[in-house]
């Protein structure tokens, strides 16, 4: 797979575990239900703010993702 298809490829057709068995933290698939998408090797953390979402920021400590976040809406106001 080239670099521009990595890149931009959707998060619909679910990729696999990666051969380091790493954790990747990404966006640039929007989740608009505003939850992380987590599939323990891979979690998303984009919950459309570009499209009236939420901002969304994950706690990673050491490579470890910790589980905390926070979210914001489009004003800056914290999101429940």
């Amino acid at each position: 797979m080239d670099s521009s298809t990595a890149l931009w490829r959707s998060l619909d057709d679910r990729p696999r575990k990666h051969i380091s068995r790493k954790t990747a933290i990404l966006g640039h698939t929007p989740q608009m239900n505003g939850e992380i998408l987590d599939l323990e090797f891979l979690v998303c953390i984009d919950t459309g703010c570009g499209f009236g979402g939420k901002l969304t920021a994950l706690e990673v400590i050491s490579r470890r993702v910790t589980g905390r976040c926070w979210q914001v809406d489009e004003l800056g106001r914290e999101a429940k």
